[in-house]
């Protein structure tokens, strides 16, 4: 530059050469960073709230099996023991008949092949009413299994539920409105509805405060000017995702709950399966 002006303006320079990537460099900081908009953290809250409601729902459930279960596998046991008593009550008559009819054959007033069916019938009942008592034993040992005690267990006997008229409670009789089942659906539409909302909220942005104090220097040196302080806010919105965003707010793939009336379907597999269920 001096050449070209004739001058001495231009001080003259050494050559210098800085490495880019220097040896023996550190940079040690904490982040603090503190969402200042962010919708998806909401409606995840509320998502986690309602999976909590539905795991509730499926435990409240499970016991409601449960005690079905119970109950059904106590009136089994009811039912069988009524049915060895039916059987034990005709043994004792089909033998008094046996004995009648041997009196009969005895005096010549019947042949023997009355005296042979009365015996066939009282082998019969026999074995009915064995398998009565198998099946009691077996009802038994399941109501015992349910209710978590030995198989073997001696069971209480409830004798008012022999009476027909017996007015059984209104959980037994059985009522829609505070159903388990029910109150599982709505919660599953809720936490749909609620994962469709956060892929709804993509063009909100998302607003993000941070805060860096840190410490940067050669050779592991702390102290001086090697301490820093830095802040700043992000801001993620975005510009261009193929309509990816678009879709997602449209359409689930879990989504199995049919559209509400007056709202526009553009899904093509939800607006399929309307036309098919028409």
């Amino acid at each position: 530059m001096n050449e070209l002006t004739q001058s001495r303006q231009f001080p003259q320079l050494d050559n210098v050469s800085e490495n880019f990537n220097p040896n023996n460099f550190y940079d040690v900081k904490v982040r603090t960073t503190y969402p200042v908009l962010n919708p998806s953290i909401r409606y995840n809250q509320e998502i986690k709230g309602l999976e909590i409601n539905l795991k509730e729902s499926e435990i409240a459930i499970y016991k409601q099996e449960l005690t079905r279960q119970v109950r059904l596998a106590y009136f089994q046991y009811l039912q069988s023991l009524q049915a060895s008593s039916i059987y034990r009550s005709a043994l004792g008559l089909l033998k008094e008949n046996l004995r009648v009819n041997q009196k009969l054959y005895e005096n010549g007033m019947a042949n023997p092949t009355v005296v042979a069916r009365a015996g066939n019938e009282i082998t019969k009942v026999q074995a009915q009413h064995l398998a009565a008592e198998n099946t009691a034993k077996n009802a038994a040992a399941y109501f015992n299994f349910l209710r978590n005690k030995p198989l073997d267990a001696p069971i209480e006997l409830d004798t008012a539920l022999y009476d027909l008229n017996y007015d059984f409670p209104e959980l037994v009789t059985g009522t829609t409105e505070n159903r388990e089942e029910l109150r599982q659906l709505l919660t599953a539409e809720s936490l749909q509805s609620t994962a469709l909302k956060i892929n709804q909220s993509y063009k909100i942005p998302r607003v993000n405060a941070f805060l860096d104090l840190g410490s940067q220097g050669f050779n592991f040196d702390v102290g001086g000017d090697s301490f820093y302080l830095l802040g700043g806010i992000t801001v993620d919105l975005p510009i261009y995702n193929g309509n990816r965003n678009e879709q997602k707010s449209i359409w689930l793939p879990w989504n199995w709950l049919p559209p509400k009336p007056n709202v526009p379907c553009r899904n093509p597999t939800c607006t399929a399966t309307a036309s098919q269920s028409n």
